[in-house]
């Protein structure tokens, strides 16, 4: 995947996959909480600029600045995204695997 630089500036490949990274909390400077952003979204060039979770757009704070009180939609997104990952693993593992995870324990 490539990123828009200015003219005559290289372009860099990005190694990692959008669903595959991590997302972060960002304060945001208009409203004061804190939003979550995709890690790849924030590799992007867009000068502090990102788009959360939820939808708003986010006028990312100065890290020296207090983590803000956290937006509740972009939480609660991730939340979802958490449990549904859960299932997901739990799922995959068969019952061989549970077994021995329960009796190691």
């Amino acid at each position: 995947m490539k990123h828009r630089r200015p003219p005559g500036v290289a372009s860099v490949a990005i190694d990692s996959h959008p669903e595959r990274t991590a997302p972060r909390p960002v304060t945001c400077a208009r409203d004061g909480r804190e939003h979550i952003v995709s890690e790849h979204t924030m590799t992007r060039e867009n000068a502090g600029r990102y788009v959360a979770w939820c939808g708003h757009r986010v006028l990312a704070a100065a890290l020296a600045c207090p983590p803000g009180r956290p937006c509740q939609d972009c939480f609660a997104i991730d939340r979802a995204r958490t449990d549904a990952q859960r299932r997901r693993r739990r799922a995959d593992l068969s019952i061989w695997a549970r077994l021995a995870a329960w009796l190691h324990c």
